[in-house]
């Protein structure tokens, strides 16, 4: 993932494409300037099956010329001290052979980076956020112009004229970072390097193209026993708004659509936006807007025994993104082998049940139907001990979720 920091950091602080990112050259910025700027003189692109630095942009109309706030300053400074061969076209972020820098390769490597902390940033959300700041900052025609759009589409009722130099949005742009990094401990959302980082809306992170909810809710629909708790709308924006993920990830369509899923006879409860006693996933995981650092690990689901589900941000020693279990028998935290999207798939359509086989006993399903969301089953002798282990000897009784989190928590501690 080298260059990938510096990389974000230049797409975050000028609003350019990857494409025009990827094809920057040490020609065109100058750093040294009393007025450091870059200038977009062309585009990556793909041509006889290979990937080409194109000597100008999409169309002719978005060549233009960028001041530069100091954080991208600094990113471009990082990339060139490296002394990596940027080929014959001297290309700023250039591949390991000296040729154009792949943008879905990019993609991948950001998703990959963002996995530990579950967050779902792409860089047109990098280029969208830095129009909007900009726009409620300054104006929409300081925007425009930032970006290379034509004009200001249906955001205006009157005509601006554009001009190819974009306006002296340096200090604009620099307050917002400095304003982000004085208010956050730790490692900033959603961005990878500087502290740059630019936190929206609830509406801004669930008006996206192609949201993840219909694909669950179609699963949902056709699993016997399976069912998503409602949630109100106000809800869902505001444990997305904490999450700081886009309704593009699974994630984030949980906290939007539904209060929560529960599947498998009731056996797994997934958090989404909260509701039926379960909490949301924000308040699950401590976040919030002004407290937006990543845990070290995300929990995302319990079950009838007491379990947790959670997804390694680095806390768990596993591996970063993918989705732990802590059992009551084992009392610790073991991986699943995959990453968030698939865990909940393989809950949703009851592929998930049969890795639990050693935790159920012979009437399990209709016990636990019996359940209410917030609940599971307190079993003495307790699942970690000897005298525990076969499940239809022992005594149940339903008890609050919170009561076996504590209780095996404790015994976890004194072993």
């Amino acid at each position: 993932m080298r260059l990938l920091p510096q990389i974000v950091d230049t797409m975050l602080g000028t609003g350019l494409r990857i494409g025009e990112c990827l094809a920057l050259r040490e020609a065109d910025v100058d750093l040294d300037a009393e007025v450091p700027t870059l200038t977009v003189t062309g585009t990556v692109v793909r041509a006889d099956g290979r990937l080409v630095r194109q000597p100008k942009p999409k169309s002719d109309s978005l060549r233009r010329t960028i001041r530069l706030p100091t954080f991208v300053v600094a990113a471009i400074r990082e990339a060139l001290d490296l002394g990596l061969d940027g080929g014959s076209d001297g290309l700023v972020f250039p591949s390991t052979r000296a040729t154009p820098r792949s943008p879905s390769r990019v993609r991948d490597q950001l998703r990959e980076a963002q996995a530990a902390i579950g967050t779902t940033v792409t860089p047109h959300d990098f280029r969208r956020n830095v129009a909007t700041q900009v726009a409620n900052s300054t104006t929409i025609g300081n925007a425009t112009a930032l970006l290379g759009h034509a004009d200001e589409g249906t955001t205006v009722r009157h005509y601006v004229k554009r001009t190819h130099v974009a306006p002296d949005l340096r200090i604009v742009i620099d307050q917002l970072v400095a304003e982000a990094a004085a208010t956050t401990e730790g490692p900033p959302r959603p961005t990878l390097h500087t502290g740059a980082m630019v936190l929206q809306s609830g509406a801004q992170l669930a008006d996206v193209d192609d949201p993840a909810w219909p694909r669950l809710r179609e699963l949902i629909d056709t699993a016997p026993s399976t069912r998503a708790l409602p949630v109100s709308s106000a809800q869902g924006l505001r444990t997305l708004e904490s999450l700081q993920v886009t309704a593009r990830s699974t994630l984030g369509a949980l906290a939007l659509n539904c209060g929560a899923i529960t599947a498998d006879h009731g056996w797994f409860r997934l958090l989404g936006g909260g509701g039926d006693g379960l909490p949301d996933l924000a308040t699950a995981n401590q976040l919030s807007p002004d407290n937006p650092t990543p845990p070290p690990y995300m929990l995302v689901g319990y079950d009838a025994v007491g379990g947790r589900f959670a997804i390694d941000g680095g806390g768990l020693g596993v591996a970063p993104g993918q989705v732990c279990y802590f059992g009551p028998d084992t009392l610790q935290w073991d991986g699943l082998g995959g990453g968030h999207s698939a865990f909940v798939e393989a809950v949703i359509t009851g592929a998930m049940g049969e890795t639990f086989a050693d935790l159920r006993w012979s009437t399990w399903q209709r016990d636990v139907e019996a359940l209410g969301p917030d609940q599971g089953f307190s079993m003495y002798p307790p699942p970690f001990s000897e005298e525990g282990r076969d499940l239809d000897n022992v005594s149940r009784r339903p008890v609050p979720l919170s009561e076996l989190f504590a209780f095996y928590d404790e015994a976890s501690a004194k072993l």
